[in-house]
Formats: structure tokens, C-alpha cells, sequence
């Protein structure tokens, strides 16, 4: 569903790993596996097909990474203890983001929420007693009204020296007064801008993604020539086998006539039959390497077999 995930990737070296333990891979599959795990490494490096966030959660972590660079020991404050809110503060301790608060109407899931993080729980009613400590703030609870006003802020940022704070809000209706954006220091983005953000990455993934499909393209006709020529290998062997047994039987039939040959002489005989022999052998082989990929392969493959006897 999203354009470009890097998860899916992951799943599939996953599935191949587990598949190779149990031995469930014959030589073709294993081949096509390890190709097209090549080519999405090779589409990662030469497109940016996964560089733009596409879901609300990448896109604040993105936001905030504009705003502070480095997330390094940046503290976060998760208000309301929604999934939303748990994805986005997982991206952004991923990121860099070293603390985080939590706070919740219901203490008992604020308790659980900073327990899976490793993080504090604070009670809702001392919220802006703690409010302070935060770099980033996301807001994600189901009051009915704006819970962060101007007036707070304001307190915020003196408390910090005007250190700036990023607002998360991704509460419909919103957590945080827009008010606040008028505030120096402080910045406020909502459901609606993370949504536009988004938008404009998904459009430049879909641009992305025709780079990428031509890369696929032409390396999916790359590996079938290479998993056709796999194919003619054995009617080429039977061939050479064929012609070989031709030249030993007939060398042994004329030894006789040739009487005792000397080592040297035994090996000119050898040379010039070989030679003669890959000469013979020189337009069928190059005739079934040329043509792997075509359509008329298969044919050209019974016509040789039947021409030179080598059964099926």
C-alpha cells in the first residue's frame, strides 16, 4: 500500500533466509531470490524512491529532523497515549531521540505506553509541570478543545531560554492553539500540514518509481537470457559428448592402418581432430547462445537434437 516501503524488503530477505535453512530453494529460485534482491538494492542506491516519507508518523520525524538536525539527546512528550502517537515517538527514538514523557487522562495506559519506551509516565494533571522538559511535543488526545494554549507556551520557552519546541498535533479536533505558531521558537504542525507533507513525498516517490520500473525492466530481461542459457547448457554438452565419442571411435578404427605413432604424432592427431571437431561444433553452439530469449529457442533446440542424434 505504500509506495516504496522499506519493510517489505526486509520480509522478503527474512522469508529467503528461513527458506534456505529448511533447504526449500533449488538452484532457478535461488538465483531469481538473490537477483531481485540485488536489483532493490540497486534501485535504493540509484533512486530516491525511499528517501520521502509517506505515512504521518516518517513525516513528523522528517519535520523535526528540519528543525533540530540532530535528534541526539533530544527529549519527547507523547499527550495522549494514542497508536499515532506510539508510532511517531518509535520513529523518532529511532532517529536519535534519547528521553521520552508520557501523559494520559487514563495514568494506567500513560504507565504502560512509557514502560514499552523505557520513559516516565506523568500524571495529566501535572502536565505543563513537565511540559518544559520537552523538545518535541506530540499530541494525540480526544479533547474536545485546544488543551495547549499561547499563555502556556509562552511560560515554556522563558522556562527554556527560548530553546526551541516542535508541536506535533495530530488530534482531530487539534490539542495545540495555532496561536502558538505566532511564537518565536515554537513550532506548531497539525494533522493537515503532516497530511500535505505526505502528499508532496508521495508524488515524488510515484516519479521515483518509473526510474525504478525501467532499472526492474531491464534487469528481469537480463536474468531470463541468463535462466534461458541455463537451459541450452545441456543440449550443448550432449553435443560435444556426441561428437567426441565420434572421434574417439573413429580414431580407434584407424589405428590399425596408422600403425605405431610416436607421441608426438599421437598428439598432431589428436589436435587436428579436435580441431576439426570444434570447427563442426562451432555454428550450432553459437546458434543456440545467440538465440536464448527467442521465441523460436525451443525449436532450433529439437532441430539440433534431431540433426545430430542426441535423443531427447
Amino acid at each position: 500500500m505504500i509506495l516504496g516501503e522499506p519493510q517489505i524488503l526486509g520480509q522478503i530477505k527474512q522469508a529467503y533466509a528461513v527458506a534456505r535453512t529448511v533447504g526449500g530453494l533449488n538452484g532457478t529460485l535461488n538465483e531469481v531470490v538473490n537477483q531481485a534482491l540485488a536489483v532493490a538494492r540497486r534501485v535504493r542506491r540509484e533512486t530516491a524512491l525511499g528517501s520521502a516519507a509517506v505515512s504521518v508518523s516518517y513525516a513528523a520525524v522528517e519535520l523535526a529532523k528540519k528543525i533540530f538536525g540532530n535528534l541526539s539527546g533530544k527529549t519527547i512528550f507523547v499527550v495522549g497515549a494514542g497508536k499515532m502517537s506510539e508510532l511517531a515517538a518509535k520513529h523518532l527514538l529511532r532517529s536519535g531521540a534519547s528521553n521520552i514523557l508520557v501523559s494520559n487522562r487514563t495514568y494506567e495506559r500513560a504507565v504502560d505506553l512509557a514502560a514499552a519506551f523505557h520513559g516516565t509516565p506523568v500524571r495529566f494533571e501535572e502536565l505543563f509541570d513537565y511540559l518544559g522538559q520537552a523538545d518535541i511535543v506530540i499530541s494525540s488526545t480526544g479533547a474536545p478543545h485546544a488543551i495547549i494554549g499561547k499563555p502556556q507556551v509562552e511560560k515554556i520557552l522563558a522556562a527554556r531560554r527560548n530553546r526551541p519546541v516542535f508541536f506535533v498535533d495530530i488530534a482531530v479536533p487539534r490539542n495545540v492553539d495555532p496561536a502558538v505558531n505566532e511564537l518565536d521558537n515554537a513550532f506548531v504542525y497539525d494533522i493537515d500540514d503532516l497530511g500535505h507533507v505526505v502528499e508532496a513525498n508521495k508524488k515524488q516517490r510515484e516519479r521515483e518509481a518509473v526510474w525504478a520500473e525501467d532499472i526492474i525492466q531491464a534487469e528481469v530481461q537480463k536474468t531470463m537470457k541468463r535462466l534461458a542459457a541455463h537451459d541450452v547448457v545441456p543440449t550443448i554438452v550432449a553435443l560435444e559428448d556426441r561428437l567426441n565419442r565420434i572421434r574417439y571411435s573413429e580414431m580407434e578404427r584407424y589405428q590399425s592402418r596408422l600403425g605405431s605413432l610416436t607421441t608426438e604424432q599421437r598428439q598432431a592427431v589428436e589436435a587436428l581432430t579436435r580441431g576439426m571437431m570444434n570447427k563442426i561444433l562451432h555454428g550450432p553452439i553459437t546458434e543456440l547462445k545467440s538465440g536464448v530469449g527467442e521465441p523460436e529457442q525451443a525449436a532450433v533446440v529439437r532441430l539440433i537434437h534431431k540433426i545430430f542424434g542426441l535423443g531427447e
